[in-house]
């Protein structure tokens, strides 16, 4: 991931802020300037605050300002410039569009706020380029038909309960840019009074919730939320409880990760509906709490850390993994299809193994990649790798018998939907076959003198 962005010199950034400091605390200070039409400030304009009318258009290069406010239509374009408001928010943005470029803005409450215009459904939009915003509770508040573009920018929130950025029904990609909260990384929540829901796109983006959740959809009181997420190309997600994703009251939610190493939980609680996508070399360690549908496509991975339910799994190309070799796993899944490979072990010696349950359908064409430990049994036994309730799902290994030792086991289907490895049908193991093989004096051809 590349640097995200660019901070203006410290020296400089500690000069203004010394000098605000005596006036921040009271905007009495200073009267706020209106803005109706073309205005231009820069590093000599007196320090004010604005606020920008329908027609207004504002434009500050190198200026230092107080906050900033806009109504429908507005215009805010801010380049090298410092905006800073010691509480409320910095920049308030109400079905405006602003660019924000090589810039500070610092909150006491937010960083930046976008609003609508509710009587049109006109939302705010903002790019920001390579900037930084930080604030206590939000780093920004994307209300409800908002669209936010971060590139190359940092969003921090410091105050205990701090959001880096919190959605309302808004749509917001970041790439190359780093995302905290001190409570939640991401907050996705629910307008009822529009007709949309959140949309949340990064590339090359960090994410993080401090003490909870990188991501959460939904709050414990309020609508429940619906959010559609994409994690790609070598973004992370990390959660100070654990969880890089979670859903509560009632939401649903569909992540897609694609390209990108996750390691972290899941979660949704009982009332929730999680979706997830792992494709393009994605991975994910970590656990499945309450995902209805799981689909594992084109190199995705997922590592499990303890047994694990999980709804209606599709697979394309994609494996799970059992944890490793000295953990064993069940792994019960509500329906299986297409086609993909489960990475187990088992322990002949110990009678223990990782076990596959489809308590539904299964259907589909499966490798098992099944690795030994442990030592040969004492006994001829069958070790249980797979049941499938229901279903013409077909299961192999992956590159043939399984090797334990001077034997080979191979897998065998008992009954309607049962696979086992099976000791009785042992062969003597293919290294061990050649080795045997070679050890056995050849005959000389040839007359003897």
């Amino acid at each position: 991931m590349n640097a995200p962005f660019a901070l203006l010199p410290l020296s400089r950034t500690l000069k203004i802020m010394a000098f605000l400091s005596p006036f921040l605390s009271s905007s009495s200070v200073f009267a706020q300037t209106s803005v109706n039409g073309p205005v231009t400030i820069d590093g000599t304009t007196p320090l004010d605050s604005y606020r920008v009318g329908s027609n207004g258009v504002l434009t500050a290069n190198g200026a230092t300002t107080l906050q900033i406010s806009t109504v429908t239509g507005a215009q805010l374009t801010l380049n090298g410039s410092q905006v800073s408001a010691a509480t409320g928010t910095a920049v308030s943005l109400t079905g405006a569009n602003a660019l924000i470029t090589g810039s500070q803005l610092t909150g006491g409450a937010d960083g930046m706020g976008m609003g609508n215009n509710s009587a049109q459904l006109v939302g705010s939009t903002a790019t920001v380029i390579g900037s930084t915003i930080t604030a206590t509770n939000r780093g920004v508040n994307a209300g409800s038909l908002a669209n936010l573009t971060l590139e190359r920018s940092a969003v921090t929130a410091t105050g205990t309960n701090g959001r880096g950025v919190e959605m309302f029904d808004s749509t917001v990609k970041a790439s190359d840019s780093t995302i905290t909260g001190q409570q939640y990384g991401i907050r996705m929540r629910a307008d009822p009074g529009v007709p949309s829901s959140n949309l949340l796109t990064l590339e090359g983006t960090r994410v993080e919730g401090v003490t909870d959740s990188a991501l959460i959809v939904g709050t414990p009181t309020g609508a429940p939320a619906t959010a559609t997420i994409f994690v790609k190309n070598g973004s992370t997600l990390t959660g100070g409880n654990g969880k890089i994703l979670e859903l509560i009251n009632g939401s649903t939610a569909n992540m897609t990760v694609d390209n990108s190493q996750l390691l972290g939980d899941i979660s949704a609680d009982a009332g929730s509906t999680a979706g997830l996508v792992l494709q393009n070399n994605a991975t994910l360690t970590g656990r499945l709490q309450n995902v209805a549908s799981f689909s594992l496509a084109s190199g995705g991975q997922w590592t499990m850390v303890e047994n694990s339910q999980v709804g209606n799994v599709s697979m394309n190309g994609g494996s799970v993994r059992f944890g490793d070799a000295a953990s064993f796993y069940t792994l019960s899944l509500a329906s299986l299809s297409g086609s993909g490979t489960f990475m187990m072990d088992v322990d002949f010696g110990g009678a223990a193994t990782d076990f596959l349950d489809i308590t539904g359908n299964a259907t589909g064409s499966h490798s098992l990649l099944i690795g030994s430990t442990g030592t040969d049994p004492l006994s001829d036994t069958s070790l249980h790798v797979v049941h499938a309730a229901a279903g013409d799902a077909r299961f192999s290994l992956a590159g043939g018998a399984v090797d334990l030792g001077a034997w080979s086991y191979d897998l065998i289907k008992h009954g309607a939907n049962d696979w086992y490895l099976d000791t009785a049908t042992r062969t003597i193991a293919r290294a061990h076959r050649l080795s045997w093989r070679c050890s056995i004096p050849h005959r000389l051809s040839g007359t003897e003198s």
